[in-house]
């Protein structure tokens, strides 16, 4: 019974360093900033791409969120020039991009493929005067 509890003990110990250790490295990248720092990234699902097709967000080389069915990617960034890369699993082919992030700005891309390849498409907005 006490070697039952000892490895239970232990295992909490693991998780709660794990956890401390994801949360410092999060921290120490900065990729992720609060709403209201930085600006926001939106990626949608286009309706072409397959539901059998997921994708995986990478922010600086870190993975930053999976684009799964019925999912989209909406996270705060912090400000300045990054790199984007979206790795389908279904399609051949990651997909590379610029960002230069600004407080405030939301950024936001379909997700679709062309030619049995993932691309990322900007959507732009038109402001009216």
């Amino acid at each position: 019974m006490k070697r039952l509890l000892l490895s239970r003990f232990l295992f909490l110990i693991i998780c709660a360093l794990f956890i401390a250790n994801a949360n410092q490295t999060y921290a120490r990248d900065g990729i992720f900033a609060g709403p209201g720092h930085g600006g926001r990234i939106i990626i949608k699902r286009s309706p072409v791409l397959g539901v059998n097709v997921s994708v995986v967000i990478y922010i600086d080389g870190q993975v930053a969120g999976t684009l799964v069915r019925a999912r989209e990617f909406d996270e705060y960034i912090t400000s300045g020039r990054h790199v984007l890369v979206a790795s389908p699993n279904n399609l051949r082919g990651d997909w590379h991009g610029i960002i230069d992030v600004r407080p405030g700005h939301t950024i936001k891309y379909i997700a679709t493929y062309n030619v049995s390849k993932l691309v990322l498409n900007r959507v732009h907005h038109h402001h009216q005067h």
